[in-house]
């Protein structure tokens, strides 16, 4: 009798044993495919805050995706390792503004529709940006920005278009080198150009010199479809952002509005006449890696494991 107790409560111990080591096993288990499926929902996010960032606010180098998007920006662009180049109209057309807001606000609201989202990925998207006057706002203004450099390209009121560092890092001196192209139409008739460089009243028109530490700066004039115009080819020359540097062209009778490029700090041409075309092309001395528009802040999340992606 005592054998058959002994041997019962082996028996019992066994099972227990046995129970405690599937209960672990299957907690274990339970563990895993949890961490594999908050992984799983961590790469989610990650590929769909890629793709809406590379369908809302990222700006590429490649030549076919680059064709789509400047169907709708208010300018041209060109990108390279270290250099990127921007081609626009000066004043604006506020037309062309208005439907590229249009267009990421549609975007915007295609995306943050919770039924579109429950039955695609259940991932939330949530944009803000700037709203168009034709959608109630009265946002008017666009900028773009390079990084790592925080190098910001806006078209302001339509009659300005800045160029300037928004960080404490990098500052006019990350420029090697600057080109302005400024193409007259027969509508324009300057004849009378006057510059400040480094504090001196003349207009320079001297090589580049590698050797140089400051930035280099070429503003050609192409007046060939402006019979009324009468202006030297260009302005070159290196100088010292910390000085009042600029170029000012004007007609001589003083009947028309001036082409204002200042030099301080960055890059600031003003213009409110009968439309000029403007080229603006830039060499840094470090790599771009990003260029993106940067009046939007995207946030994406899966809400169920608390995992979100943002960009402000």
């Amino acid at each position: 009798m005592g054998r058959g107790v002994l041997f019962s409560l082996m028996a019992l111990l066994l099972l227990s044993a046995l129970f405690n080591i599937y209960e672990t096993a299957l907690r274990g288990q339970v563990m895993s495919d949890e961490g594999l499926q908050e992984a799983a929902a961590m790469a989610k996010v990650a590929d769909k805050f890629a793709n809406v960032k590379s369908n809302t606010i990222m700006l590429t180098a490649n030549s076919a995706e680059r064709a789509v998007d400047v169907r709708i920006l208010p300018f041209d662009y060109n990108l390279g390792n270290n250099t990127v180049s921007f081609s626009t109209e000066i004043p604006a057309r506020q037309e062309v503004i208005d439907d590229f807001l249009g267009g990421l606000n549609s975007l915007r609201i295609f995306l943050e529709d919770t039924n579109y989202s429950n039955e695609f990925d259940s991932i939330h998207t949530d944009i803000n940006t700037l709203t168009p006057v034709d959608w109630g706002g009265t946002d008017r203004n666009v900028s773009f920005i390079a990084l790592p450099q925080c190098m910001k390209f806006s078209i302001l009121d339509q009659n300005t278009i800045t160029l300037k560092f928004v960080c404490a890092d990098y500052n006019y001196l990350s420029i090697t080198r600057q080109d302005i192209n400024i193409s007259f139409t027969p509508a324009n008739s300057f004849d009378a150009i006057s510059c400040s460089f480094n504090s001196s009243p003349s207009c320079p028109d001297n090589d580049f010199n590698a050797q140089s530490p400051l930035p280099y700066m070429e503003i050609a004039l192409g007046s060939s479809a402006c019979p009324s115009c009468s202006l030297p080819q260009r302005a070159r020359g290196h100088f010292d952002p910390a000085y009042e540097s600029y170029v000012r062209i004007r007609c001589s009778d003083g009947n028309c509005s001036p082409v204002d490029v200042n030099l301080n700090e960055g890059i600031a041409i003003n213009y409110g006449g009968p439309r000029i075309r403007l080229g603006l092309g830039l060499q840094l001395d470090s790599d771009i890696m990003e260029l993106l528009f940067s009046d939007l802040n995207l946030a994406v999340s899966d809400i169920y494991f608390g995992i979100r992606r943002w960009r402000d």
